[in-house]
């Protein structure tokens, strides 16, 4: 053979050889796509069974549960006193049973009890009296000669929900002797269990004070600089506000002059509510 028709044999081996390449590849790219919409199915198959079984778990739980529909609303709040009306049914009860209601202070350990009127539809509400600076655990007693059944009701972390609801920023920078002092309060007034009265939770004192080297160098009176942020809620259909929520904004800015500049700024924020409630940052 000629060199011209080895190369020409050559040329077409060359293809034959990249056309079964490509037939091959293109064959294992089709299992592989099969594999993977094998896959995909099997996990929805196994997502749909796990949703399944964790209703059934969900529904046998709610079913062995002695207590239901427990729930709490805070009907007032006195200063920091909140009227609290807790309500819940029982799903079974003897005849003799005498029902009563516990709570305590997360911190105590007494019991104060309650005793609701009783229900022949075994629904009951009782009121409880509570300072909002604490967190109360409750439950539910039913007495008789026979048996004790108790069960857990709700949780009333107020203290946890409250303390931790007004945000404090506060920045110092600068080079040298000259500092810069950045402080922002955020105090928001749509809190869950008081949007009704959240005229309680406006700021009635606000003050920062600042020390160099735990000398008062600066007091300020941060109601001075206080801004209220109203946002609509909800809007209609022709996108009209249907309520509003109004949060409360400091932003003070300030200068410090430090004779060395290894001096230490140190800057105590202090914030009382219309609860009572005291809040307190250290920078």
């Amino acid at each position: 053979m000629s060199r011209h028709e080895i190369l020409i044999v050559a040329g077409f081996t060359v293809i034959i050889i990249l056309n079964v390449i490509m037939i091959t590849t293109v064959f294992q790219m089709k299992i592989i796509v099969g594999s993977v919409e094998y896959l995909e199915h099997e996990l929805s198959s196994l997502r749909s069974e796990m949703s399944s079984v964790h209703w059934q778990l969900q529904e046998q739980v709610e079913q062995s549960q002695w207590i239901t529909n427990s729930s709490y609303t805070i009907s007032k709040v006195e200063g920091v006193t909140a009227f609290v009306d807790i309500e819940w049914n029982l799903r079974e009860l003897s005849p003799s049973a005498e029902v009563v209601l516990f709570y305590r202070d997360n911190q105590s350990t007494s019991w104060k009890e309650v005793i609701p009127n009783s229900s022949p539809s075994l629904s009951y509400k009782v009121q409880l009296e509570v300072p909002l600076d604490g967190n109360y655990e409750t439950k539910v007693v039913a007495k008789s000669e026979d048996v004790i059944i108790t069960e857990p009701l709700v949780e009333l972390d107020f203290a946890s929900q409250l303390k931790g609801r007004i945000d404090f920023d506060v920045y110092v920078y600068g080079e040298g002797k000259e500092n810069n002092i950045n402080i922002h309060v955020y105090n928001p007034l749509d809190h869950n269990f008081l949007v009704e009265d959240s005229t309680k939770l406006k700021m009635k004192r606000a003050n920062a004070t600042i020390f160099v080297n735990d000398s008062v160098v600066e007091t300020v009176n941060l109601l001075d600089y206080l801004e209220e942020n109203q946002w609509n809620v909800e809007e209609d259909q022709d996108g009209d506000a249907l309520e509003y929520s109004t949060d409360e904004i400091i932003s003070f800015n300030t200068t410090v002059l430090l004779e060395d500049n290894d001096d230490i700024v140190k800057i105590e924020v202090h914030v009382d509510d219309g609860l009572g409630l005291q809040y307190k940052y250290i920078y």
